[in-house]
C-alpha cells in the first residue's frame, strides 16, 4: 500500500529490489524484500530519516544478524570441545 513514486525511491535506494518485470506496473518482489520494505518504512514513520540513510540502517541490521548467527554457531562448535 504505497505509492508509485515511493516505490521508485525505495528502488533507487535498493531498498525494494524487484524480480521480475520491467516496469513498475508488473514489477514482483520477494516477501522478505517486502518484510524489508515494512521496515523502512517503519523507520521513516518514527526517525524521519532519508532514504539514503535508511538504506544504511538496513545494510547494517542485515550484517548485525549476519554476525550474531555467525557467534552463535562458533559458540556452538566451542561448546563441542568444552569439557
Amino acid at each position: 500500500d504505497i505509492s508509485s513514486a515511493l516505490l521508485l525511491e525505495l528502488v533507487e535506494h535498493s531498498i525494494a529490489i524487484p524480480l521480475q518485470g520491467e516496469v513498475i506496473e508488473t514489477w514482483q518482489f520477494s516477501v522478505e524484500n517486502l518484510h524489508q520494505v515494512k521496515k523502512a518504512t517503519r523507520i521513516q514513520r518514527d526517525l524521519a530519516l532519508d532514504w539514503g540513510g535508511i538504506g544504511l540502517i538496513l545494510q547494517l541490521l542485515d550484517e548485525r544478524d549476519r554476525l550474531d548467527h555467525e557467534v552463535h554457531m562458533l559458540k556452538q562448535q566451542l561448546s563441542r570441545f568444552k569439557i
